[in-house]
């Protein structure tokens, strides 16, 4: 009763007056500039270099200031978003989002105002919540599940699996299962401490709630759930012949694709979907190497205080070193699959570490905020207003969120774009990246992804393609797809840079040495090929440079025709005729495709053992 007491007597915070006032006046400006206020007292609070500091960072994290923090920069951020939402639901996010602090600081920071529909994501949080089985607090704290399902939800949620659509069952039926899940001993352990960037990743189900409870009968108390991907049968008789598949004509569902086979994504389909019943987090991985596309099963591995992202499922040799790419539910778009791998670093972080990571994204547009204010002349009302900013006080907070959440994919984007900016110094940059191999020692694409984000915005094409180039000489060995990418950045750079000779040079490296070894060799000959237009040579030289590549490349074998196309081997072929019938030889290219498709056995749907030539 005390407490209760004190609380109602407790007199409003700067930010809750603030907030307050905007219902009131819809000042929008003046919500801000308070909300500004208040991050900025925090921020001051707070010394970013002892979060950097390995004897001051424990002592430090567990502060009331970095508390202070958090809760600044989430009001902080909500207040970017109000201005974009109905008045009614303004209204409940401020008084109700607002009240539930471990839900606001996980759902505010995580939604995207350009991707997600903010409406329809905060209204299905509130009422979610609403109807929550536990209370807000501790470690059955339902808020970082509540913010996964409202961010892939807030519209209708579907995935294409090869022909046919998967689609999330209705929310009605749905919400429930999920909010269920905790409480059934059939659901991984600890998995309401997950954050809510790898929950979206076991919300995102793309069945009706009745086909989960199936899979919960049927695989509830299944250990080995990987075996799952060799237990759905592999229709050869589509593959080998091209004949339509029985689980399509039966109707795709959950239960017929156990009962009547698939190919490769759907057995990735359903392994994955059966393992997000079970709360571990997983994902359809697709890739291609030299012949065809492939897909296999991506999971988060937990032990003890360590985790990876487990891509062994399904991966058969030829794709053990190509890049797979995953469905963001969030976005519907994709990502690289070590991104999923620092993902699940990242949520065996400490919770605090992970909301401050988060917060410092926020403290980090703050700050280049008031350097642009210092920088442009301010007003004296500004120059009272604002502490001069530096670009050393932001790579201090650009190094605390590193030392915070070294395995949040979302602070290496921030390197990145302050690196195109030009923001850091050969050595920062040298030592940046050192830090990132390191830390994703296991997610080599996903260290190559930022990299390549690094030298994309830097003018001096020296300097990018000595990064680039570094990193495909450390990858050479066990990553040749990554290598030859890597190449094809660099050489990319020097071609922004206007240096057409260093980029060929480059671009002819992957197309010698890395022909076999997925489809970067494709992007390459087709540099090289608008080098040579732009050099006047493509007549002169295009025809015999794509000719010699293309005797060596590898001839996919046993394979039906359709899949056959997809392969490095045809796409050249079809690049050679092209460049044959661009140069004035049309007659040759025709002969080309004519030989190509001759190779075709076309009473089998197999590819003929014979040459290239």
């Amino acid at each position: 009763m005390l407490s209760l007491l004190l609380t109602v007597l407790a007199p409003p915070t700067p930010a809750d007056q603030a907030f307050t006032d905007y219902l009131a006046d819809g000042d929008h400006d003046a919500l801000v500039s308070t909300l500004d206020g208040v991050l900025d007292e925090a921020m001051a609070a707070v010394d970013p270099n002892a979060l950097v500091d390995p004897k001051q960072s424990k002592k430090t994290l567990k502060s009331k200031s970095i508390d202070v923090l958090i809760a600044a920069a989430a009001d902080r951020r909500l207040a970017e978003i109000l201005p974009e939402l109905p008045e009614a639901l303004t209204k409940r996010c401020v008084e109700e989002l607002r009240a539930i602090p471990s839900l606001h600081h996980a759902l505010t920071p995580l939604v995207k105002p350009d991707e997600d529909d903010l409406n329809r994501a905060f209204s299905l949080a509130l009422d979610i919540a609403q109807e929550a089985p536990r209370a807000f607090k501790g470690r059955n704290n339902p808020a970082a599940l509540i913010a996964a399902m409202s961010v892939v939800h807030d519209t209708a949620y579907q995935d294409r699996i090869n022909e046919n659509i998967a689609e999330s069952g209705s929310l009605r039926e749905l919400v429930p299962f999920l909010l269920s899940l905790p409480a059934r001993r059939t659901t991984m352990n600890g998995f309401l401490q997950l954050p809510p960037e790898a929950l979206v990743h076991v919300v995102d189900l793309t069945i009706p709630a009745s086909e989960g409870e199936w899979a919960l009968t049927n695989y509830g108390a299944r250990r080995g759930l990987t075996d799952l991907y060799h237990e759905v049968l592999y229709d050869w008789n589509h593959v080998l012949d091209g004949a339509p598949k029985e689980l399509t004509r039966q109707g795709f569902s959950l239960r017929n694709v156990m009962n009547f086979g698939g190919v490769c994504a759907d057995q990735a389909w359903f392994t994955t979907t059966v393992m997000e019943v079970r709360g571990i987090p997983a994902a359809v991985i697709v890739g291609r190497d030299a012949t065809v596309g492939h897909a296999w099963v991506g999971w988060f591995e937990f032990a003890g205080r360590s985790a990876r992202f487990n891509t062994d499922t399904g991966r058969y040799e030829s794709y053990q070193k190509v890049p797979g790419l995953v469905k963001d539910p969030q976005t519907s778009g994709t990502i690289g699959e070590g991104r999923m791998g620092m993902l699940a670093r990242f949520s065996t972080l400490d919770s605090k570490q992970r909301q401050l990571g988060r917060a410092l994204r926020t403290v980090l547009r703050r700050v280049e905020d008031r350097m642009n204010l210092t920088s442009e002349a301010p007003t004296d009302e500004e120059t009272e207003a604002v502490t001069p900013t530096t670009p050393t006080d932001r790579l201090n907070w650009i190094k605390a969120l590193l030392a915070v959440a070294p395995s949040d994919p979302g602070a290496w984007d921030i390197v990145a774009a302050a690196s195109q900016e030009g923001a850091f110094t050969n050595d920062t940059l040298n030592t940046f990246t050192d830090t990132l191999l390191a830390e994703s020692s296991d997610a080599p694409d996903f260290a190559l992804e930022v990299l390549e984000a690094m030298a994309e915005g830097l003018t001096d094409a020296e300097r990018a393609g000595s990064i680039l180039e570094r990193v495909a000489g450390l990858l050479e060995r066990n990553r040749p797809d990554l290598a030859a990418r890597a190449l094809l950045a660099a050489g990319d750079a020097f071609q922004a840079a206007g240096q057409q000779d260093e980029a060929g040079k480059r671009y002819e490296r992957i197309a010698s040495a890395y022909a076999n070894d997925g489809p970067w060799v494709l992007d390459a000959v087709r540099r090289v090929l608008e080098v040579l237009d732009e050099q006047g040579r493509l007549a002169a030289s295009g025809p015999a440079y794509v000719e010699s590549i293309f005797s060596r490349v590898k001839k996919p074998e046993f394979m039906s025709s359709e899949w056959a196309r997809q392969s490095n081997w045809y796409q050249l072929g079809m690049l050679l005729s092209e460049t044959l019938s661009r140069t004035g030889r049309a007659g040759q290219g025709a002969d080309v495709m004519r030989r190509l498709d001759g190779m075709l056995d076309r009473n089998g749907g197999l590819l003929e053992r014979e040459s290239n030539r």
